[in-house]
């Protein structure tokens, strides 16, 4: 593959990199202000595990909530199932120093989709002092519609030059997408 064919792809698929990821210890997101101290403290004695999303803008989206760590670690997974692209693409999974949970993670992806995991590997020590241990994180190429910009909302996966709003409409309110009932 020349060059000239290398950035041709990859302009064409940027859009669709998605990257999902949950956290264990909520205190992490509280110190770097993603969350209130309150928030933190009951999140945390419930055993709330955030599901998180960066857009194309680099925002950090809360787009659900599990309770108890394998069932956030299951919609991470469940999130790859929905989006996958291509069973032949590769997926990647970074960790906060938890491996086996991304051995879990890995195993869950393979047996739901038949998808290999190409690498597992720590995240850097930016994200990782942003999100603390017990981070996994998946990286795919998926049915992902990237940027929200003009619109009023971030929710994952809306692109407002794909999800076509009617003329005067500002925002997405009174639609409800699929994952609603798992937002924050």
């Amino acid at each position: 593959m020349s060059l000239a064919d290398l950035y041709a792809w990859g302009e064409k698929t940027k859009m669709n990199l998605c990257h999902w990821f949950t956290v264990d210890d909520l205190m992490f997101l509280k110190r770097g202000g993603r969350v209130s101290g309150a928030t933190a403290v009951v999140g945390s004695m419930l055993s709330i595990k955030p599901i998180l999303y960066i857009n194309d803008e680099g925002k950090l989206i809360n787009v659900g909530k599990a309770r108890g760590r394998k069932p956030a670690l299951l919609q991470v997974v469940k999130e790859l199932e929905q989006r996958l692209l291509d069973p032949s693409l590769p997926v990647f999974i970074s960790h906060g120093d938890c491996e086996e949970d991304a051995k879990f993670v890995a195993e869950e992806v393979h047996k739901r989709t038949g998808v290999e995991t190409k690498l597992i590997t720590y995240v850097g020590p930016v994200i990782g002092a942003h999100s603390g241990p017990g981070t996994i994180a998946l990286f795919f190429l998926g049915k992902h519609f990237g940027r929200t910009t003009g619109v009023q909302h971030n929710f994952p996966c809306i692109r407002a030059d794909v999800f076509k709003l009617p003329d005067g409409v500002n925002g997405l309110q009174g639609l409800r997408p699929p994952f609603w009932n798992h937002c924050a």
